[in-house]
């Protein structure tokens, strides 16, 4: 079973319209899929801007991982094939087969344990394609998927320019190369080589190292590290902010120069700060002498864009559906990174698949 998340950088960038194509294609190919989301998503209003959105459309045979909830406002028909017991505001997350097409509401777990475990329930129902529908802001959970797609587009950044250079910033933090450290638990900590051994000094059960966090850690390593330069090797918790990296660096940079530095993930990296602040951050990592890693690899697979941006209109006191002309931010996103940049409607669903899924 291939999982493929798809991740959407605000309202209406395009989210649903990309998990809408694939499904469709997938159908066309006769494959088996199973849904589910991070949280809750399929509104049939946009709570803020009061414009249609739409919800999954779902053929027959495709399994579901929803809030128990959300299955009386599907309008497909859903058998309920075992319950997981995950806790959500909507019910516990129930697995459920579409035994008559319709659409559906999906509302998964939030937590990356619980996605883990909904996965591995999936498993025992052989589906050849798990998507997983979630947003930049409820994205941690991501990290159980083997590749992601970004839907982003004029509705969250108007200005084609500061949105292909935010865009950069996210397709270089995924670029990070990758590899497995030795030396610590997912919790991390710091070491440095003496003779033969090592000095280490793990981090205290922390899964997030906020600012304050990171000034006291930049005082414990001033006394702990030797003045002299050695050979050595720092690994972030889980969740780490950018203001805490600052705060390590300007303490003590200029004595971990070759040292290479472990992240979790690029998930994790795009909850620290604002994209562009966080690839900054590698950046002067970069340029101190430092070598950023990731310790899991979660590819992006694509970028789609959608032109639409909702628009206010003070006289009517209504939103307006508005587009960017055609083919504009593919031209400008495209230009900046290396991986494919497509708009859904205009590229159509075949070549979508063809780029991300495959088979």
């Amino acid at each position: 079973m291939k999982t493929i998340g798809i991740a959407g950088t605000a309202k209406n960038t395009g989210k649903t319209t990309t998990a809408s194509a694939l499904l469709r294609e997938a159908y066309r190919r006769h494959r088996r899929i199973a849904i589910t989301s991070i949280g809750y998503d399929g509104e049939e209003w946009d709570n803020i801007t009061g414009l249609p959105k739409p919800r999954l459309p779902v053929q027959r045979g495709t399994i579901v991982a929803t809030a128990r909830k959300c299955l009386t406002v599907s309008s497909a028909n859903i058998r309920i094939l075992e319950d997981t017991f995950i806790r959500s505001a909507l019910g516990s997350i129930v697995i459920g087969e579409v035994i008559d097409p319709g659409l559906v509401v999906i509302a998964g777990p939030n937590k990356s344990v619980e996605v883990g475990r909904v996965k591995k329930a999936l498993t025992r129902y052989r589906p050849d394609l798990l998507m997983v529908d979630g947003a930049l802001n409820r994205i941690a959970p991501m990290v159980e998927v083997d590749g992601l797609i970004l839907a982003t587009g004029a509705a969250r950044i108007v200005d084609p320019q500061r949105l292909a250079r935010e865009t950069e910033s996210i397709a270089h933090i995924f670029e990070l190369p990758y590899r497995s450290p030795a030396l610590f638990g997912d919790k991390g900590g710091v070491a440095w080589r003496r003779g033969e051994g090592w000095v280490s000094l793990p981090f205290s059960g922390t899964q997030l190292l906020t600012s304050e966090d990171g000034e006291s850690l930049a005082k414990e390593l001033i006394d702990f590290l030797p003045q002299e330069h050695v050979e050595g090797t720092i690994q972030m918790p889980p969740l780490v902010t950018t203001k805490a990296i600052r705060s390590l660096l300007t303490a003590v940079g200029t004595r971990l120069k070759q040292w290479p530095i472990y992240f979790r993930d690029a998930i994790s990296l795009l909850l620290s700060d604002l994209p562009e602040e966080t690839y900054f951050m590698l950046e002067q990592l970069k340029s101190l002498g430092l070598r950023p890693f990731v310790r899991k690899n979660v590819p992006l697979l694509m970028v789609t864009v959608n032109p639409f941006y909702p628009e206010y209109d003070p006289g009517s006191q209504t939103y307006q559906a508005r587009f960017l002309q055609a083919g504009l931010l593919e031209g400008r996103i495209g230009r900046k990174i290396r991986i494919p940049v497509m708009d859904v409607k205009r590229k159509g669903a075949r070549s979508l698949w063809r780029k991300t899924i495959g088979f």
